[in-house]
């Protein structure tokens, strides 16, 4: 989604694709303005808990905390690929 014409992202479904764990100060690194709780009613997924958004740099800095082997690869390349609405 985007917010003021800038992606973001659902924390649980990056941090799951992560294989972050799932303990509940994980998004406590992140700046206030790298994260936000939205409420479900306005994303259209209707009622139940509010969930986390990132932004795409708050999605950088999770990929850097993820021990995953493909997070690793962009690490060690040094880039990362840019979201499609951003290029």
């Amino acid at each position: 989604m985007t917010i003021d014409g800038a992606p973001w992202f659902v924390a649980a479904d990056c941090r799951d694709v992560l294989g972050l764990s799932h303990y509940g100060g994980m998004y406590d690194h992140l700046d206030d303005a790298e994260k936000q709780l939205c409420g479900r009613a306005s994303l259209n997924l209707g009622r139940g808990r509010a969930v986390w958004l990132i932004s795409e740099s708050g999605l950088y800095k999770l990929v850097m905390r993820s021990d995953k082997s493909q997070a690793n690869a962009g690490e060690q390349r040094g880039q990362y690929p840019v979201h499609p609405e951003t290029a």
